[in-house]
């Protein structure tokens, strides 16, 4: 893991904000939730317009450190930057 994602004090949702870092550091553009449906897991998209049109709430509204935060801005912009704005 990099020196630059911050892991401390932990929000109500730290198991999730550790999955989409994780996600993000490594480069997917995909998460596993750790929650189950019928027995198969459930992914979703760290792609900030996927999620949109999907209806999930935006990254930067789940992440709460600052430092954090910006590094899934950088993310949401390489993504759209990517894709030219396509998700």
């Amino acid at each position: 893991m990099t020196d630059n994602i911050i892991r401390e004090n932990k929000p109500k949702n730290w198991r999730q904000q550790n999955r989409i870092l994780d996600a993000i550091e490594q480069g997917r553009l995909v998460y596993n939730t750790g929650r189950k449906i019928n027995g198969h897991e459930v992914w979703e998209s760290t792609h900030p317009e996927t999620r949109e049109l999907i209806g999930l709430k935006p990254l930067t509204e789940i992440i709460t450190h600052p430092d954090n935060l910006e590094i899934v801005k950088e993310h949401n912009r390489l993504c759209k930057e990517q894709t030219g704005g396509i998700a």
